[in-house]
This record gives C-alpha cells, sequence and structure tokens, in this order.
C-alpha cells in the first residue's frame, strides 16, 4: 500500500531530523546569538513539516483502518519532545 511506504519514508525523515537536531542543536557558548536563532528557525521548520507530515499518514492511516484510532507512533512522541526543545532554546 502506498500509505505504508509513505509512512516509512516520513519515519526515516523524522529519525534523520531528530539525529540532525542531536548533533547541531545550538547549545555551544561560542555561537553568536543570531546564528543559534536563524538555525533554531530551520529546525523549527523542520519539525513542523515532520509534525504535519506524520500527522497526515496517521489519520490516513485511521481513515484505513491500519491503526487504532489515537494511536500516536514512538517517533511522534520524540519529534514533539524535540520540538518542545526547540521552542524552549528559541525562548530563553
Amino acid at each position: 500500500m502506498k500509505i505504508i511506504s509513505e509512512d516509512q519514508t516520513v519515519e526515516t525523515r523524522t529519525n534523520e531530523v531528530l539525529f540532525e537536531w542531536e548533533k547541531g542543536k545550538p547549545v555551544q557558548g561560542n555561537i553568536r546569538p543570531d546564528v543559534a536563532l536563524s538555525n533554531l528557525a530551520v529546525y523549527e521548520g523542520k519539525f513542523s513539516r515532520l509534525k504535519e507530515d506524520r500527522d497526515n499518514v496517521a489519520k490516513a492511516k485511521e481513515a484505513l483502518e491500519l491503526v487504532e484510532p489515537g494511536e500516536l507512533m514512538t517517533a511522534s512522541v520524540a519529534l514533539l519532545m524535540k520540538r518542545c526543545s526547540c521552542n524552549n532554546y528559541h525562548y530563553h
């Protein structure tokens, strides 16, 4: 099914972005604030797009009765936590 393939693609992209975030989050003391904020904006955009893609896949799977209604995927929870983490950095 196409939705299963899309789910795997989104899952792979999610893991890649989470890995990038772990390696590239701007927490070093030598990064200029404007550069750090720019990096955060980039990651915030990536996380937003991934969340939208994951939500769309989840809705499609639910509509096709491939998952129980309201079931969360593990990476979705991780993505949400990272997004919150990104937002916390942005506002401090």
